[in-house]
C-alpha cells in the first residue's frame, strides 16, 4: 500500500511540472529570438532546439519552426547545418504518419552528410529515421539493415548517446518481430547506458521497453512493475511524447493482467495527449488497446467505435501492421457478438493482408543480419583492439588468420557433412512416416470395403431371410412377435452403422473432391440435433497435394469427435481458408472448455497427437481453451511446397 501511495504522490507532483518546464523553455528561446544582435548561426540554433522541442511535445505545431529552422541553415552555407534541417522535416512527418515524405526528406539529408564527426551523427541519425519509418510501414528487414548500420557508426564512434539510441531501437523490432529474448538483451544493454548517461527519458524510455517484453511473455506483475517506473521517469523527463506512451503502456499492462478497469484511465489519458499532439501513428495503436480493453469490459459498441477510429487512422498513414491488427480486432468483436457473417468478411482481409508480408521469411532473414551484426561488432572490437597494439597485433593476427583458415575449412567440411547426414535421415522419416501413412490408410480402406462388401452383405441378407419367414412364423404372444420386430429393427441398424464406419474410415468424397467437400459430408452426416455446426471455406478449388487432405481430414475428425464427447457444446464453427501459401484451419466451439495445462486432460483429447500431427506436416497448431470458456484450435500448414 505504501509503494502504491508512493507512486500516486511521484505521478501527481511531477505531471504538472513537466508540462511546464517544457512551455517555460519554448518562451524562453522565443524571447532570446527577439535580440538583433543575433548572427544567423545563433538563430539557426536557436530554431533547432525549438523545433526539436515541439516536435517531441506538439507535433502539429512543430512545422513552422522546421521551416525556419531550414532558412537559416541555408543562410549559415554549412552542409551539417542542411542536413539537420531536412533530418528535422522527416522526423515530424514521422510523427503525423506521413511515412513517404518522411523518407523524401531523409533522402534529401542524406545528400548533406560529410566525413566529420557532426556528418556522421547525422548519418547515424537519418538510419534510426530510416528505420523507425520502415518499421511502422512492416518492411522488417530493411529496418533491420538500416538499425544496424546505424549501430555500426555508433559503436565506431564510441558514442553512448547514439549506442544508446540504436539499441533501443533494434531491440523495438525484435519486439515486433516477436524475438523478444534477444529484444530483452538489447534493451538491458540500453538502460545502462541510460543509467550512465543520467538521463531521466532514456531510463524511462528503457523502462517501458522491458515492460512491452514482459507483457508479451504474460508475466504481467513484471510489466506493470516496469512501466510504472517508465511513467515516473518520463515525467520527471517533461517529455509529453514519454508520458503518452508510458500511459498507453501501462494502461495495456494492467489490460492483459485482467485488470481492466484500472487499465482504461491510463489509455485514455494517452490518447488525449496523441490527439492533442497529432502523433497518428502512435494514436492509431492507443485505440486499438482501447478497442481490446473496452471489449472486456463488456462494452462492445464502445470498442467497436475505437477500432473503427484505429482502422481509418492506419489507413490515412498507410500502416499495414496497423491495419492487420484492427482487422484482428473486428473479427474478434463480431464473432463475439454473434455476427458471424461479418466477422468471417474481417477473418479473411486479416488473413489476406497478414500473408502478404511474408513473416516467416521476413523473420529467418532478420535472424541472418542479426547474426551479421554481431560478426561485425566483434570484427570492430577487433579493429579497435588491432590500433592499440599494431605491431603486435599485427604478427598474431596473420598466425590467427592462418589458424582461423584451417579451423574454418576442417568446420565447413564438418558442417557440410552433417547438414547432408542431416537431409538423409530427413528424407528416410518423411520416406518411413509416408510408407506407415499410407499403409494406414490402405488398411482403412481395406476394413471399409469388407464392412461394406462382405459385413454389410450378410446383415442385409440376414435382414431379408427374417423378413422372408416372418408370416410364415406363428406367434404364441404378442410380445414374441414384438421381440422378433425389434431383432429385425437391430439388423438394420446395425446395416446403417456398417455404412456409417465405411464411410468415415474410407470417405468417397475426400477422393473425389477434395478436403472442404469432405468435411462438408461428414458435418452433414453427423447425428447430433444438439448441436448446431457452421462451415465457412474459401479457396476450395486450389489443390492440395492427397495425404495432406487425409491427414487433415483425419485430424479434423478427431477435434469434432472431441467436441462431440467432451465439450457439451451447442455450437461448433469450422473455417477452412485455403491460398497458395498455406492453409488456416480454426475450429470453434461454445462448449465447458479445459485446462490446458493439465495434462491428463490433454491426453485424453489426443492434443500430443495432433499437435505431432501438424508438426509433420511442416504447420503450426495452437489452443485456446480455458474451463468455461469454451475451446478454439487454430492451424497454418503450408502449401507451397509438397508437404509430405
Amino acid at each position: 500500500m505504501r509503494i502504491a501511495a508512493t507512486f500516486i504522490f511521484i505521478l501527481l507532483f511531477f505531471k504538472p511540472f513537466a508540462f511546464i518546464g517544457q512551455t517555460y523553455k519554448m518562451d524562453s528561446l522565443k524571447n532570446e529570438l527577439k535580440n538583433p544582435a543575433l548572427k544567423d548561426n545563433e538563430i539557426y540554433q536557436i530554431y533547432h532546439s525549438l523545433s526539436l522541442l515541439y516536435n517531441e511535445n506538439e507535433p502539429k505545431n512543430a512545422l513552422p519552426f522546421i521551416e525556419k529552422t531550414l532558412v537559416f541553415a541555408k543562410k549559415t552555407n554549412n552542409k551539417d547545418n542542411i542536413g539537420y534541417a531536412h533530418l528535422l522535416k522527416a522526423n515530424y512527418f514521422e510523427k503525423i504518419g506521413n511515412f513517404d515524405e518522411g523518407l523524401g526528406e531523409l533522402e534529401i539529408s542524406k545528400s548533406f552528410t560529410s566525413s566529420t564527426s557532426e556528418g556522421q551523427i547525422l548519418n547515424f541519425y537519418i538510419h534510426i529515421s530510416k528505420g523507425n519509418i520502415l518499421r511502422r510501414e512492416s518492411k522488417y528487414e530493411e529496418c533491420l539493415q538500416s538499425l544496424l548500420d546505424a549501430n555500426q557508426i555508433a559503436e565506431r564512434m564510441k558514442n553512448d548517446t547514439l549506442i544508446y539510441a540504436s539499441l533501443t531501437q533494434l531491440g523495438i523490432l525484435n519486439v515486433t518481430m516477436k524475438n523478444l529474448d534477444k529484444a530483452l538483451d538489447y534493451h538491458k544493454q540500453a538502460i545502462d547506458i541510460a543509467k550512465r548517461l543520467n538521463s531521466n527519458k532514456k531510463i524511462g524510455k528503457s523502462y517501458g521497453n522491458i515492460g512491452i517484453i514482459y507483457r508479451e511473455k504474460e508475466e504481467h506483475e513484471k510489466g506493470i512493475e516496469y512501466s510504472k517506473k517508465a511513467l515516473e521517469y518520463a515525467y520527471k523527463s517533461g517529455d509529453s511524447s514519454s508520458i503518452s506512451y508510458a500511459l498507453n503502456e501501462l494502461g495495456t499492462m494492467y489490460d492483459r493482467a485482467k485488470k481492466s478497469n484500472e487499465a482504461t484511465p491510463y489509455i485514455l489519458e494517452a490518447i488525449a495527449i496523441r490527439e492533442r499532439n497529432q502523433e497518428l501513428d502512435e494514436l492509431a495503436y492507443s485505440y486499438i488497446y482501447l478497442c481490446g480493453n473496452l471489449r472486456r469490459l463488456g462494452r462492445i459498441d464502445e470498442s467497436e467505435n475505437a477500432v473503427r477510429k484505429a482502422l481509418e487512422i492506419a489507413k490515412s498513414i498507410k500502416n499495414t501492421k496497423q491495419e492487420i491488427d484492427c482487422y484482428k480486432m473486428m473479427y474478434i468483436n463480431f464473432n463475439e457478438n454473434k455476427k458471424y457473417d461479418s466477422a468471417f468478411i474481417f477473418l479473411k482481409k486479416f488473413t489476406v493482408l497478414k500473408d502478404s508480408l511474408s513473416g516467416l521469411a521476413v523473420k529467418e532473414k532478420m535472424e541472418e543480419l542479426n547474426i551479421k551484426y554481431e560478426t561485425q561488432k566483434k570484427d570492430l572490437k577487433i579493429k579497435d583492439e588491432q590500433l592499440k597494439n599494431t605491431y603486435l597485433l599485427t604478427g598474431i593476427g596473420i598466425l590467427v588468420l592462418l589458424l582461423g583458415l584451417l579451423y574454418s575449412t576442417g568446420i565447413r567440411k564438418k558442417l557440410k557433412y552433417k547438414n547432408h547426414l542431416q537431409e538423409v535421415i530427413i528424407q528416410e522419416q518423411n520416406k518411413s512416416t509416408k510408407a506407415i501413412i499410407e499403409a494406414e490408410e490402405n488398411e482403412r480402406q481395406r476394413i471399409a470395403n469388407d464392412l461394406h462388401d462382405s459385413v454389410g452383405q450378410y446383415i442385409t441378407a440376414a435382414k431379408m431371410n427374417l423378413q422372408s419367414i416372418e408370416d410364415k412364423l406363428k406367434f404364441e404372444t404378442d410380445f414374441d412377435k414384438l421381440v422378433f420386430e425389434k431383432a429385425i429393427h437391430f439388423v438394420n441398424e446395425s446395416a446403417v452403422e456398417v455404412r456409417s464406419i465405411s464411410h468415415n474410415m474410407a470417405p468417397n468424397t475426400l477422393l473425389k473432391k477434395g478436403l472442404a467437400k469432405a468435411v462438408g459430408n461428414f458435418l452433414d452426416n453427423l447425428n447430433h440435433p444438439s448441436l448446431k455446426v457452421n462451415l465457412f471455406t474459401d479457396g476450395i478449388s486450389i489443390p492440395i497435394e492427397k495425404n495432406t487432405e487425409i491427414f487433415l481430414y483425419r485430424i479434423i475428425q478427431e477435434c469434432v469427435n472431441n467436441t462431440l464427447k467432451h465439450a457439451n457444446a451447442s455450437e461448433l464453427n469450422i473455417s477452412i481458408l485455403i491460398n497458395k501459401n498455406e492453409i488456416d484451419i480454426t475450429i470453434e466451439d461454445n462448449g465447458k472448455g479445459f485446462d490446458i495445462e493439465n495434462l491428463s486432460e490433454k491426453a485424453g483429447l489426443g492434443i500430443d497427437n495432433i499437435q505431432k500431427r501438424i508438426q509433420f506436416l511442416k504447420g503450426d497448431v495452437h489452443w485456446d481453451s480455458s474451463p468455461g470458456n469454451g475451446t478454439t484450435i487454430v492451424m497454418n500448414i503450408p502449401t507451397q511446397e509438397k508437404t509430405i
